[in-house]
């Protein structure tokens, strides 16, 4: 078919439809962390400072001998 028309109606509007479902549904899922992640990020905020800093005194010291 290489010529002629085509008659398309929509019943319903895109965010009612699966799809759109499915899209809301990622970015309620992207908006919102999991509590382990929560814990994680709170365990990392304290880690992290604390190890660099131990390294700064252990080359600290290894500078001093």
């Amino acid at each position: 078919m290489t010529e002629g028309s085509v008659v398309y109606r929509a019943t319903q509007l895109g965010s009612q439809t699966q799809l759109g479902d499915m899209m809301n549904a990622l970015s309620e899922a992207q908006g919102s962390k999991a509590p382990i992640a929560r814990v994680a990020d709170k365990a990392a905020a304290v880690f992290v400072p604390a190890v660099v800093g131990i390294a700064l005194l252990y080359f600290y010291c290894y500078l001093a001998d």
